[in-house]
């Protein structure tokens, strides 16, 4: 998308619906969206759509301030153009993006800055609705196409369409255009933000898996955003899955966390298990999954497959194996490859893994998920309340993420008070040791579930739209 660079008094004007001329010496050939760059920040603030170029004189010029919000009698130019701008939107946060040398008027903005621009005005209350094609420009789904060959021993070579292929195997690899590189740079500024943890804060949650606990990282804008665009991406790859259960169904994006795995951490290994979802009913659909935002793969182990052999929902859901069976499930698992800014998708009852593997860089990742179901119920009955007071949102096993581990408690009290350094004092509680031989020691720790920002009196975030809770919550599809 092109951008064009205005100073900040004729922006806010352009922004505030005051002005609908753009004045400048030339014609502009160019009609559709444009970004508008406020002069000398290299900032995205908003956008509008350029419908018409006219050539005036400086009589025409002078009888209509009104459009152009100038007192001048005269342009300044030997031939005034006006630039018309029709249905300008302010974003709710400027956004960078790279300024290449030169620029004076016009700029090219990459189209990873496009896509939260347009994703911000999607969910924007104050913007008004915005037609799905217009987010589709940038956050479209992508043709269903065949997928690479899996490492999986016995694959054959099979190229299947990404539902064809999680249909038959559990899990599928998604494309999309996400610039991963933009998307960890805002995740460290949300990060850096966080109203619960001090301006020194270095670590945000105590263990090695990394996903995040705190309200704040379910509803800061970055996370929001990246939501919307999933749905987009995600909902008509799945929408097919509808007709083949005898009746109508309700789709619903469920609320899940982001995770900053740091360097020098690994993910305590579990056994296999499935992330059953524990409030869903027998005939939900319940889909699992993640957006890779390192710039080199990660990676998911998994017996492909093993979401067609089990019924019922029991939440988090450890298998017992013997180890003669254990060995045989290492020999057949397939490590999926998700190459960067690729979204996996899979099956919530698909048997796999977590291994413990040591991070050389940090890890990043937005945690996704989906239930289609035959019940217009949401999965989280009270989700709208979660929403308006930006709380904790609980997992589709139905357990609250936590701050820290119960053995943290058990064992590692003194590791657990340093953590609590790093978080604000209105998020700590008083726990008083209740066996052993430090029976009645007292301890001030981070809440293991916290609260919302609300019940923390914290600034919250921009509310939630209609339009935006519309994606968290049942719809016919």
């Amino acid at each position: 998308m092109k951008g064009i660079i205005i100073k900040k008094t004729p922006l806010d004007l352009i922004l505030g619906g005051n002005k609908t001329w753009e004045i400048r010496g030339s014609p502009a050939t160019h009609r559709g969206f444009v970004g508008l760059v406020e002069s000398g920040r290299q900032k995205v603030v908003g956008f509008a759509k350029l419908v018409d170029c006219i050539k005036l004189d400086n009589e025409v010029f002078a009888s209509h301030s009104d459009r152009h919000g100038s007192p001048a009698l005269h342009s300044g130019y030997k031939t005034p153009y006006a630039w018309v701008l029709e249905s300008p939107v302010r974003l709710q946060r400027a956004l960078p993006y790279q300024h290449k040398q030169g620029c004076v008027i016009w700029v090219n903005i990459d189209d990873s800055v496009v896509a939260y621009a347009m994703l911000q005005a999607y969910v924007d209350s104050k913007a008004g609705p915005r037609p799905p094609e217009e987010v589709a420009v940038v956050a479209r789904a992508p043709e269903p196409r065949p997928l690479p060959p899996q490492p999986r021993p016995g694959n054959g070579g099979d190229h299947l369409t990404v539902l064809e292929h999680l249909e038959k195997h559990g899990y599928a690899v998604v494309p999309t255009d996400l610039d991963v590189a933009q998307a960890r740079a805002y995740f460290d500024a949300e990060i850096a933000n966080f109203p619960e943890f001090n301006a020194d804060a270095s670590k945000y949650v105590l263990g090695g898996f990394g996903a995040l606990g705190n309200p704040a990282s379910f509803h800061n804008p970055t996370v929001r955003l990246l939501r919307v665009w999933a749905h987009a991406i995600i909902r008509p790859l799945l929408a097919p899955l509808a007709g083949t259960r005898g009746g109508p169904m309700y789709f619903e994006q469920v609320v899940d966390r982001m995770m900053v795995r740091q360097k020098g951490e690994s993910a305590s290994a579990e056994a296999w298990h499935r992330d059953e979802a524990k409030l869903a009913g027998a005939d939900d659909l319940v889909f699992g999954g993640w957006w890779n935002l390192d710039s080199t793969a990660q990676y998911f182990s998994c017996i492909a497959g093993s979401h067609k052999v089990v019924s019922g929902n029991k939440g988090f859901a450890t298998v017992k194996l013997s180890a003669e069976l254990k060995a045989q499930m290492r020999r057949d698992r397939t490590k999926v490859e998700i190459p960067p800014g690729h979204i996996l998708v899979f099956y919530e009852k698909i048997l796999h893994e977590i291994e413990a593997t040591k991070r050389r860089t940090d890890m990043y990742r937005q945690f996704l998920g989906w239930r289609m179901s035959p019940t217009g119920e949401p999965l989280v009955a009270n989700l709208r309340e979660l929403l308006a007071t930006q709380a904790v949102v609980p997992l589709k096993s139905g357990q609250m993420p936590p701050m820290y581990a119960k053995l943290h408690w058990t064992n590692h009290r003194d590791l657990l008070e340093r953590f609590s350094a790093n978080v604000r004092p209105e998020c700590k509680t008083v726990r008083t040791v209740g066996s052993g031989v430090c029976k009645g020691e007292r301890r001030c720790v981070v809440d293991m579930v916290m609260g919302s920002l609300e019940s923390y009196q914290f600034r919250k975030y921009e509310a939630y739209s209609e339009r935006e809770i519309a994606l968290l919550l049942p719809d016919v599809i």
